[in-house]
């Protein structure tokens, strides 16, 4: 009924050969969307045969595809789909996918990782409001406790975002200002 009990495997095998069905609780489809996060992370794509990842990442595609046909406003099948585009190097669809994501759930933290990281990825591709969403997406972040260090650790060993982060940063009150440098100062040791 949820997916919950089964191993990340073999979740993913069902999902790479289509034998796998939407449960009827949003559990079970929070389960499956975040299984296909999780085969479509650098690593597991970088492990498995090349027609292995395709048939999971379309497979994943029409997945989130049937979830966001009954409820559209399901954020992390929007990210799936941002996730999938991505690795099709669809940048019209990240961007969109990407978009309805954050407006479905703004501020919620765990989304928003999820987001970044496909944002961080693929920054080239992002239009502008793709990239102003992505920032509102780092103030979410930066602000939180899980996600500072995060953001801390990445303002050093990524160049580029700096400057973005910078910005975003600049923008908080004092307080959070000075908790980010904290955090950039432990992250720098």
């Amino acid at each position: 009924m949820t997916y919950g009990v089964q191993g990340g495997e073999r979740i993913y095998e069902r999902i790479r050969t289509g034998d796998i069905s939407l449960g009827y609780s949003y559990y079970s489809k929070k389960r499956v969307m975040v299984s296909c996060l999780d085969g479509m992370s650098p690593f597991s794509m970088a492990v498995r045969a090349p027609e292995q990842s395709e048939a999971f990442v379309k497979n994943c595609q029409a997945l989130s595809a049937d979830i966001l046909a009954s409820t559209p406003v399901d954020s992390l099948a929007w990210a799936v789909t941002a996730r999938v585009a991505s690795v099709v190097k669809d940048a019209a669809l990240m961007n969109s996918a990407l978009m309805n994501s954050q407006a479905t759930a703004p501020s919620a933290e765990w989304l928003a990782t999820i987001r970044v990281g496909i944002s961080e990825a693929n920054y080239g591709l992002l239009d502008q409001a793709n990239k102003d969403v992505n920032a509102k997406d780092l103030g979410v972040l930066v602000v939180s406790n899980s996600g500072v260090a995060a953001i801390a650790d990445r303002y050093w060993k990524v160049p580029e975002f700096k400057e973005r982060i910078t910005t975003v940063v600049s923008a908080l009150p004092d307080y959070e200002q000075a908790r980010f440098l904290a955090y950039i100062r432990r992250a720098a040791k």
